[in-house]
C-alpha cells in the first residue's frame, strides 16, 4: 500500500517539476 502511495507521490513531484521547468 505504502509502495502505491510513493509511486504516485513520485509522479505527481515529477509533473510538478516539469511545469515549473516549462515555466
Amino acid at each position: 500500500m505504502l509502495r502505491i502511495l510513493t509511486f504516485y507521490y513520485n509522479i505527481s513531484l515529477s509533473i510538478t517539476l516539469y511545469y515549473i521547468g516549462l515555466d
